[in-house]
């Protein structure tokens, strides 16, 4: 009797543990699963509905320009010249031009300006936009800060055929640069951002945005002059603040040959000093002052100077300068020109835990989240 009663007391131990186990257990996933959800937001704040036409889906894209073209697919090869000319060719399978994939949809176009002929690769807007995203940011950048880009991105790139219907984009840092080999790795940045765009009073923004800012936004009318676009402050930006840091040295004979070199100078002069005239509120310089033995100036704009010397080799304006044994030390921050979003920034952003939503709004001012809907 005594064994049957120890027995029906340790099997109700056991049945008391087991449940408090399931508990436990039930307790931890339930978290798990409610902590996976406050991570991962799926519900964006669109607040307008953009109507736009159909063809802004396609992003046509400029390959190249030759007199004729050998292009591939796994099946055949082509050999397109004028005849071809705006006939669509489609492939299941991409095409290829000189050993690098160009999409699955091209066609030839005629260059107005001259004689030369275009391969166009005519892409779907999303599939353009991650190819983007494999270029500009990449792997290494966090997931909000390429949901971000792939935003600007899209909202870029549809104002420009918005605009210009028949505009082709390039590869090159005068638009956007792409990278097509490795798209898909970042359709999901793409996907999850579908026909999200930045708008101020309803209508699609002039989105521009650079590497970093080194600490402080600018706005477009000190780059590039002309009419100024309200979504763009002069601010700090405390999230770009020594992202990136350069310097560039050469010897002072060197400094006077390129000047010369890119006729910002007569003729050789022995240089005494150079100063800069900064603006205050962004802290660019704005011009370059140089004075020489002669007792004769020269003053450069600044924008000028770092187009001729070089945007990977001045990488900002945000610099400071000095001669010191005879040479010439340039000290800066920053890498572009400083307006919009700034990649490092947004990324940055994204490490502390803010969403893409969060980013757009600091680098674009009072704008909205929209969604395109087209229409035929």
């Amino acid at each position: 009797m005594n064994k049957l009663f120890n027995t029906t007391k340790k099997v109700k131990i056991k049945l008391i543990l087991l449940f408090f186990l399931l508990l436990i257990f039930i307790n931890f996933f339930s978290c798990k699963l409610n902590y996976s959800y406050e991570v991962r937001p799926t519900l964006y704040e669109i607040t307008d509905i953009l109507k736009v036409p159909k063809y802004v889906n396609k992003v046509n894209i400029l390959i190249d320009e030759a007199t004729y073209f050998y292009v591939t697919d796994n099946k055949k090869d082509y050999y397109l010249t004028a005849k071809d000319l705006n006939n669509t060719i489609l492939t299941d399978t991409g095409f290829y031009y000189k050993n690098k994939y160009i999409g699955k949809e091209i066609f030839i176009d005629k260059n107005g300006n001259n004689s030369l002929l275009q391969l166009v690769s005519k892409l779907e807007l999303d599939d353009y936009v991650a190819s983007v995203l494999a270029a500009e940011m990449g792997p290494k950048f966090e997931r909000e800060a390429l949901k971000a880009q792939a935003v600007v991105s899209r909202t870029y790139v549809v104002e420009k055929i918005l605009t210009n219907p028949s505009f082709k984009i390039t590869n090159s840092t005068n638009y956007q640069v792409f990278n097509l080999s490795s798209y898909k790795d970042f359709l999901i940045y793409s996907n999850e951002t579908k026909d999200l765009i930045l708008s101020y009073n309803k209508e699609i923004i002039k989105a521009f945005f650079h590497s970093s800012s080194g600490g402080i936004l600018t706005i477009p009318k000190y780059e590039w002059g002309g009419n100024d676009l309200p979504y763009y402050k002069i601010k700090l930006d405390e999230y770009s603040e020594n992202t990136i840091n350069w310097e560039y040295n050469i010897e002072v004979n060197k400094f006077i040959d390129l000047l010369i070199k890119y006729n910002l100078l007569n003729t050789k002069k022995d240089l005494f000093s150079i100063t800069l005239t900064k603006r205050n509120e962004d802290r660019r310089v704005d011009q370059i002052n140089l004075i020489f033995n002669d007792g004769t100036n020269l003053s450069i704009k600044g924008r000028t100077f770092r187009e001729k010397f070089g945007t990977t080799i001045i990488k900002s304006l945000l610099f400071d300068t000095r001669i010191e044994n005879n040479m010439v030390y340039f000290n800066g921050k920053g890498y572009g020109h400083g307006i919009g979003m700034s990649q490092w920034g947004a990324n940055n952003m994204a490490k502390q835990q803010k969403n893409f939503i969060d980013i757009l709004k600091f680098y674009y001012n009072n704008c909205k989240i929209s969604k395109l809907i087209y229409s035929e």
